[in-house]
């Protein structure tokens, strides 16, 4: 292992047996970086400061003082200690998910298990209020945006064929560029749904963000525990999980975000359904006549 890789990996243990040697500001900057490890890499130094109430350049005295000449290569570091965590987490603990001698009955009866049991608990703990009030943000909604990256963008696009079919003005976004252009024109009235399992998707939070400064209501598909995403979100819809296996995870966040947009979905669509059963019905009569064209 070189030498970076050594500072880097004992980077916290650094920073805990550092403590005495700082002063108070700085003490409260260390104990905020121990206690929240998982969110720093998506902090700008000036939310990092807000939430340590220090000053920023108390965050640059302090990340210089345990080794980096500045914010971004610390958050580099961040970044490597994540990548690192979740590569031997991976390889630890993949294989002990598979046997190769089960019969292809009990692998199939294991992922129905998990996924049946999970889903339950997403809708069992969903929170009505909160469902509600997304159907009728959408419904009153001029233009809603669908943003999501990676595995959302699946179910962002889903949702957008489903809302679009049924007559509803909707649009779809996983490019960044094309987020922020879509965020910056939202305007009051319009609607911004965000689906990011993590909540801590950059791209996705920032075009959150701006369109809900252009006073657009948002909403939050995501998952269980704290995130910048449901900080700032109006409506938060949160999916639960428990003893799912981390392969298994990234199918089942998609498969979450698409059983409740469904939901949401055909809420809108039963409050006006005469024009959404219209609208789906000359909308499949044309796209026969081009599919025959």
């Amino acid at each position: 292992m070189e030498q970076d890789e050594i500072f880097i990996n004992n980077l916290f243990v650094r920073i805990q047996n550092l403590i005495p040697s700082f002063n108070k500001a700085q003490q409260k900057v260390a104990e905020y970086i121990i206690s929240n490890k998982n969110e720093l890499q998506y902090l700008k130094i000036k939310q990092l400061a807000l939430n340590c109430d220090v000053s920023e350049a108390t965050i640059t005295r302090f990340i210089r003082k345990i080794g980096f000449s500045n914010f971004q290569n610390f958050k580099y570091a961040l970044v490597r200690i994540d990548c690192s965590s979740r590569h031997e987490k991976s390889d630890s603990g993949f294989t002990e998910n598979f046997d190769t001698g089960n019969p292809i009955s009990e692998l199939i009866s294991k992922i129905k298990t998990e996924y049946i049991t999970n889903i339950q608990l997403t809708l069992n703990n969903l929170d009505t209020i909160e469902i509600l009030k997304a159907i009728n943000t959408i419904k009153a909604g001029k233009n809603i945006y669908f943003f999501g990256v990676g595995t959302s963008s699946i179910a962002g696009k889903n949702s957008y064929l489903r809302f679009y079919r049924a007559g509803i003005k909707t649009a779809v976004f996983s490019d960044p560029a094309e987020m922020g252009i879509a965020a910056a024109i939202a305007d009051k009235g319009d609607v911004a749904i965000a689906l990011s399992y993590s909540g801590k998707t950059e791209v996705v939070n920032t075009a959150i963000k701006i369109a809900k400064n252009n006073g657009a209501q948002t909403i939050a598909i995501t998952g269980p525990g704290k995130s910048p995403l449901l900080k700032m979100a109006d409506i938060k819809i949160t999916s639960q999980y428990e003893e799912l296996d981390d392969y298994l995870l990234t199918s089942y966040a998609r498969l979450s975000q698409v059983i409740i947009m469904d939901i949401i979905y055909t809420g809108v669509v039963e409050q006006n359904l005469d024009f959404s059963v219209k609208s789906v019905q000359k909308v499949s009569r044309n796209a026969i006549d081009i599919l025959h064209h």
